[in-house]
């Protein structure tokens, strides 16, 4: 019992890390939305060339040096039996690193370490939650990043410097916006410790050199052609439509777990973690603000609180998205201001009252495990009729596309990508969303068919209703929930084939 007692941080922490990591080997398909594309393109990648598909007619499959790949080259090299297999070693080692890059700060600067639990609380955030695997993964290499540099603060030394180096590099291959971020804190930092000191402001500058260097890379030899548009909607962006979109801004309160449940529900869920999470260091912001400013003037806390308002900021001023680069562009940003303020908060709060502090965060974060296991459980079992024998023999041979009419779980558009298991089980030859998309790892998948053989792919009409008929000449069209009157008049030619649950398979009896 004294050593339970003793030991209890580290007995929750490490449980709550086993079963969230047991979580994510258990489950067959995730529910994040974007994964589908992602294992589609690594897919594509690993058997790109081989003689039993036909991927190089239809796609294009590159690396470049260019941000967001990693995922990319993770999953789509031989180094593991599948993609598949691989993407869930990806979610392991994310679920493992999370919580222990909060953690390694939160020690780091003295603070209450029963609050590295708060970070489970937000494991399966935004970012997570719409499959954003880079911007997933950015996030603990971010944090161990600034741990780095807290490091390299007290002992600006050559190994710290390297390694800074390096991890900055290595966040500019998992997601270039986590980068960017991580490269203005150690600028702001260099010349926040700087002052007057220009020739040791120089030196602190050259550790960002590979990475500016890898950034001027990609921006000349990947986006410059589509720079003058960007620029263009972002000017008319801020002009028309900005003011109007502040208000949506708010969601910052309930965005990290709202996907729990559907509607009001889950906005109410999202907002109890937010505030649980947030209130510790909004009353000392209100009721202590001189001992506030005292903590947060100190190094290294003083760090935290630059990620805290930076992170802030830009979600309050960055557009919803990019197009054709970007999307959802200022959402993901909430993570990190939140899991900022948990860390500053672990600093306010004294660790002699780690007793009832304790209990309380360690009751919500296992009130937040049981209630996305049964998320995770009710998309299993939703899913259960879907399956690679669900496509008929032979289909790599074949071109296939989507109708999701049926596209919402919990009211979240979970299935408009899953035509793409397609590519991923069977190697066949599907119309994605994925080869006409610029930005992120999409952007080493790219479409080599013309838009006859391969059409353009409608995910929303489900939401829309505006099949106009494109996939008249394919091969067999997957179909989940049922046609709509108006696009039943283009189904002429196909026959059922194949029916389960919600899902159905029709051919093209011309083909």
């Amino acid at each position: 019992m004294k050593f339970i007692k003793k030991n209890s941080f580290v007995i929750a922490f490490l449980a709550l890390t086993l079963v969230h990591m047991m979580l994510m080997i258990s489950v067959r398909l995730y529910p994040f939305l974007d994964i589908p594309n992602h294992l589609a393109a690594a897919t594509i990648f690993r058997f790109y060339g081989l003689a039993d598909n036909f991927f190089s007619e239809y796609y294009t499959a590159k690396i470049m040096i260019r941000p967001n790949i990693f995922h990319f080259i993770f999953c789509g090299l031989n180094l593991m039996p599948t993609v598949e297999f691989a993407n869930r070693v990806y979610y392991c080692l994310y679920v493992l690193m999370m919580p222990i890059s909060i953690f390694m700060i939160i020690r780091k600067i003295h603070g209450n370490i029963w609050f590295a639990i708060f970070s489970f609380i937000f494991i399966y955030n935004f970012n997570v939650s719409y499959g954003f695997v880079g911007f997933t993964m950015g996030l603990p290499v971010f944090f161990f990043f600034v741990y780095m540099l807290m490091k390299y603060r007290e002992a600006r030394s050559h190994i710290n410097g390297i390694i800074i180096m390096i991890m900055l590099c290595i966040l500019f291959f998992i997601h270039i916006l986590p980068a960017v971020l991580a490269v203005a804190i150690f600028f702001i930092v260099c010349l926040y410790d700087n002052k007057g000191a220009i020739l040791k402001l120089f030196f602190d500058i050259i550790i960002l050199i590979p990475m500016v260097a890898l950034m001027l890379w990609w921006i000349l030899n990947d986006v410059s052609q589509s720079n003058q548009s960007t620029i263009d909607y972002i000017l008319k962006y801020y002009r028309t439509e900005y003011l109007d979109t502040l208000s949506l801004r708010g969601a910052i309160l309930f965005l990290d777990n709202f996907a729990l449940f559907e509607g009001l529900w889950g906005n109410i869920t999202g907002a109890v973690f937010f505030l649980v999470s947030v209130l510790p260091l909004m009353y000392f912001i209100l009721f202590r603000t001189r001992y506030f400013t005292h903590i947060v003037s100190q190094k290294p806390n003083d760090i935290i609180f630059f990620i805290a308002i930076a992170s802030l900021l830009l979600y309050i001023i960055l557009p919803q998205d990019i197009p054709e680069k970007i999307h959802l562009f200022y959402h993901r940003f909430s993570a990190i201001f939140i899991l900022s303020t948990i860390i500053l908060g672990s600093r306010l709060v004294k660790s002699t009252m780690s007793g009832m502090v304790g209990m309380s965060i360690c009751f919500a974060a296992i009130l937040h495990f049981l209630l996305w296991a049964g998320y995770f459980y009710d998309f299993k079992k939703a899913t259960s009729d879907f399956v690679p024998d669900i496509f008929p023999v032979g289909l790599n041979k074949k071109r296939l596309a989507g109708l999701i009419y049926d596209y919402k779980f919990r009211g979240r558009p979970i299935f408009i990508h899953f035509p793409d298991y397609n590519i991923v089980w069977n190697r066949g030859i599907t119309s994605t969303f994925l080869i006409d998309s610029g930005f992120g790892s999409f952007g080493s998948t790219q479409r080599r068919a013309d838009f006859m053989n391969l059409p353009v792919y409608q995910p929303w009409v489900g939401k829309h209703n505006n099949y106009d008929g494109r996939y008249r000449n394919m091969d067999y069209i997957l179909v989940r929930g049922r046609f709509s009157n108006d696009a039943k008049q283009y189904m002429q030619g196909f026959e059922l084939i194949r029916e389960t649950r919600n899902w159905s398979i029709y051919s093209n009896l011309e083909n």
